[in-house]
């Protein structure tokens, strides 16, 4: 029977953007159409589709967080819409039904994350129940979620300024703009130094970004759940001198690394550090530096666009359905059977 019904669930978009703070979030909405099409008269008892919005840690993550399983689930929602549902069940004609959904983002839910070990995931699965002789058909799909706070692009932030000297024979000055960077973005940085004793010679200027990843309600005393280091490469400018380094800093995108992150689930922080290799005589030193970064998401102009409205595909460019006629008494526009639907809410 599985081979006769065809179940598809169908977004208003590829991926919701919030925008701004999650105040500022109020009224988002994930809408779409879910598609059933048996190829013959088929009973149902129900079909529903329902939104999880979940954390997961697996792997080594989950055992550094002291679980005794290999992975560790966190529900931050599950809403369910019900279509239709009936003890005996109802014949479906071999036609094209469509059912339309819509569930509400709170603002406050976290956006989508992938890291190595720790995930935070929107799904929708659709489920039409079958009668006790057949089994359920059920089919799923992933929704991205992005959130764009528009506070970084209003709000001034200081810039990384710092004027040192190493043990008196060698100062240095370290600028920067800003500390927020987007994924992808380029980060300008001016180096400066002054040595205060002869046979002081700059030999290179190494660069990493760190990443440390947290979930405060699943480390039980570990450090980090994850932690790693990336190598930026570094452009450098015709006007540098052996002492003047203005320098352009390439950040990695993801998946090599994610955008800041804080919630009740998980915490993404970097840093960026700079280190001085020079030499003194025979002898060689170097410097380490390092300073908060907040890297936010990829800033792309379809940020700033209206989300675009559902056109469902025509039913006539599938050569086996055939459209459905609505009933003028249906006031929720889906096909029969013409119950209510019920939306079920539970928010962890």
């Amino acid at each position: 029977m599985l081979h006769d019904l065809f179940l598809e669930i169908q977004t208003n978009q590829d991926r919701l953007v919030l925008k701004g703070n999650p105040e500022e979030c109020v009224g988002t909405t994930l809408s779409g159409v879910v598609k059933l099409h048996p190829k013959v008269a088929t009973k149902l008892k129900s079909l529903s589709i329902r939104l999880e919005v979940y954390g997961l840690v697996t792997g080594s993550a989950a055992l550094k967080s002291g679980s005794l399983k290999l992975h560790d689930k966190h529900r931050f929602a599950h809403d369910e819409m019900v279509f239709f549902e009936s003890k005996d069940a109802y014949t479906l004609p071999p036609k094209c039904h469509h059912y339309n959904f819509s569930f509400p983002i709170d603002g406050f839910w976290p956006e989508t994350l992938h890291c190595h070990n720790i995930s935070i995931k929107y799904k929708l699965i659709a489920t039409a129940e079958t009668t006790s002789l057949h089994t359920n058909r059920t089919t799923e799909k992933e929704i991205i979620v992005k959130r764009f706070p528009f506070a970084n692009i209003t709000e001034p932030l200081p810039p990384i300024n710092v004027s040192d000297a190493w043990r008196d024979i060698l100062e240095y000055d370290l600028y920067a703009a800003r500390k927020v960077v987007g994924l992808g973005e380029e980060l300008p940085l001016v180096l400066n130094f002054r040595p205060l004793v002869t046979d002081i010679h700059i030999q290179k200027v190494c660069y990493k970004l760190y990443e440390y990843v947290d979930s405060p309600i699943m480390k039980y005393g570990s450090h980090h759940l994850e932690e790693h280091a990336i190598e930026l490469k570094s452009q450098s400018n015709d006007i540098d001198t052996p002492n003047e380094k203005v320098i352009l800093l390439k950040m990695p995108t993801y998946p090599k690394i994610h955008h800041d992150c804080k919630n009740e689930f998980i915490s993404i922080k970097h840093k960026l550090e700079v280190i001085i290799n020079f030499s003194h005589g025979s002898c060689m030193k170097s410097i380490r530096l390092r300073f908060p970064m907040n890297i936010t998401t990829d800033v792309t102009e379809h940020y700033f666009e209206a989300l675009p409205l559902y056109e469902p595909q025509s039913c006539s460019k599938c050569t086996s359905c055939t459209p459905i006629g609505i009933d003028s008494s249906n006031g929720n526009g889906n096909p029969p059977p013409y119950t209510p639907n019920n939306v079920r809410s539970a928010t962890i």
